[in-house]
């Protein structure tokens, strides 16, 4: 197995030419549901080619797959598993997200929408893993669509009567595909999928207009997964995105420039918060010792003849004094704790914010002081990311061939959050049903020690 690849033995479907093929047009079409997506005949068209042209065809989630056991049962049983709870509100919440964007409904209907569906989950048979993490999904998501923009620098796809094509640089759930070849070792891995959201927008670069592509992903899941060490192996979704727009972009010529695209992931449980407020005057005279009371006296009342700290206090108090100016900024908050936040600078009366969760119900000095806006994680699109992108596929490839010849899968993700939470295939792992009653008596059994000892 030859891993040792640079993106210089990389070939981007030179031999194939594939918008010659199938007149492939980058142009928006019409928006589709995240929910019951109908493929457009020029979709089909696209999939066939990229199938009979590859030595394999996979999609993202295929290739990074978390137990060879799941794989196993998915792909080469077929059975497709069960979805669960953080898959379900995800694809409901990119639904919504598409039909707001492209003014499909309003914002009330789409938290309306939201809250009726998270409120009737159960019809899945699926729940939370607790009742606090449930809560927690619950606000943090009602914040969001509650004060849901669309973004100021992107345009709508459509008119309002969904009929008449607009100049735009908008687009959800676009279609993107690419043939990934690798020189030496002559194999050539198709892909496809949709983008949850594409934008382009023209900057001005050292006096010269360059067109950028920006891939953006939504997700409603935790952000520590897209931090830290496991930020490559979530990116690489993102990069294969990019490398399928480059493909379609370049008309798969090699030696074209890379055009400038940017990735990001829009985390909706999060928000960026920036609270600029003046110090509280009563807290910010107390905190000035003795002499500075005195040296700032004589600016308001020069006859003061008080002695104590505590009479210069009072005394000043009743005059209009400036006081110092403070910035905070918080990063990547959960949304459900913006009311905490602001009561501990401007205290309890923050209005029927609490209630409504409406930005706009903030008594208005204080919804003039903050900003809140979506906290998105960038992902970097270079050769580094790129050339990591195609090791891990060839070693992806690899590897699924291996277990096709395989006849005992072990899950190689057991006790983990993913298996505990997340895998379809729960109910038919028997050593999952194992662990979970070993796990079932341990606890039982600690619990009667713990009675003991009362």
């Amino acid at each position: 197995m030859d891993l040792n690849i640079e993106l210089k033995d990389l070939s981007l479907n030179l031999e194939l030419k594939p918008l010659e093929v199938v007149e492939l047009n980058l142009s928006l079409d019409e928006t589709k549901s995240l929910t019951g997506r109908s493929e457009s005949e020029e979709e089909k068209r696209i999939k066939k080619y990229v199938r009979d042209n590859s030595n394999s065809t996979f999609s993202f989630s295929r290739m990074n797959f978390n137990c060879e056991y799941e794989y196993y049962l998915t792909y080469q049983k077929n059975n497709r598993g069960k979805d669960n709870i953080y898959s379900i509100m995800g694809s409901l919440c990119h639904d919504i997200n598409e039909k707001y964007y492209h003014s499909q409904i309003s914002k009330e209907d789409a938290l309306k929408e939201f809250i009726e569906k998270f409120d009737n989950i159960g019809i899945y048979g699926v729940e939370f893993p607790s009742e606090k993490a449930g809560k927690n999904y619950r606000e943090c998501l009602t914040q969001y669509y509650t004060n849901i923009e669309r973004p100021k620098n992107l345009f709508v796809t459509r008119e309002e009567n969904n009929q008449d094509l607009v100049e735009a640089n908008l687009k959800t759930e676009e279609f993107l595909w690419k043939i990934f070849e690798f020189g030496k070792s002559n194999i050539k891995i198709g892909t496809y999928g949709y983008a949850d959201l594409i934008h382009y927008e023209t900057r001005l670069i050292d006096g010269k207009e360059e067109l950028f592509y920006i891939i953006g992903d939504f997700k409603t899941s935790s952000k520590n997964d897209y931090l830290g060490k496991k930020q490559n192996e979530k990116g690489r979704q993102l990069v294969i995105y990019a490398e399928m727009l480059n493909n379609i972009i370049s008309g798969g010529d090699l030696f074209k420039q890379t055009p400038n695209i940017e990735l990001y992931w829009n985390m909706l449980k999060y928000c960026n918060l920036t609270i600029n407020y003046k110090v509280d005057k009563l807290k910010y005279l107390n905190e000035l010792k003795l002499s500075d009371l005195k040296s700032l006296m004589p600016k308001y009342n020069s006859e003061f003849t008080g002695k104590l700290k505590k009479d210069f206090v009072a005394e000043l108090m009743n005059y209009d004094i400036e006081t110092e100016s403070k910035t905070i900024y918080n990063e990547g908050i959960e949304r459900n704790t913006i009311a905490e936040r602001l009561k501990k600078i401007f205290g309890n009366n923050i209005g029927n914010y609490e209630n409504s969760l409406d930005l706009n119900d903030l008594p208005e000095h204080i919804k003039n002081s903050i900003k809140v806006e979506d906290y998105r994680i960038t992902y970097d699109y270079d050769n580094t990311t790129r050339l990591d992108l195609y090791k891990w596929m060839l070693e992806q490839y690899y590897k699924i061939n291996e277990m096709i010849d395989m006849d005992k899968f072990e899950p190689t993700k057991l006790g983990e959050w993913y298996c505990l939470n997340l895998c379809g295939h729960k109910h038919n792992c028997q050593s999952y049903k194992d662990y979970k009653k070993k796990l079932d008596e341990e606890t039982v059994n600690a619990i009667n020690a713990i009675k003991m000892e009362l």
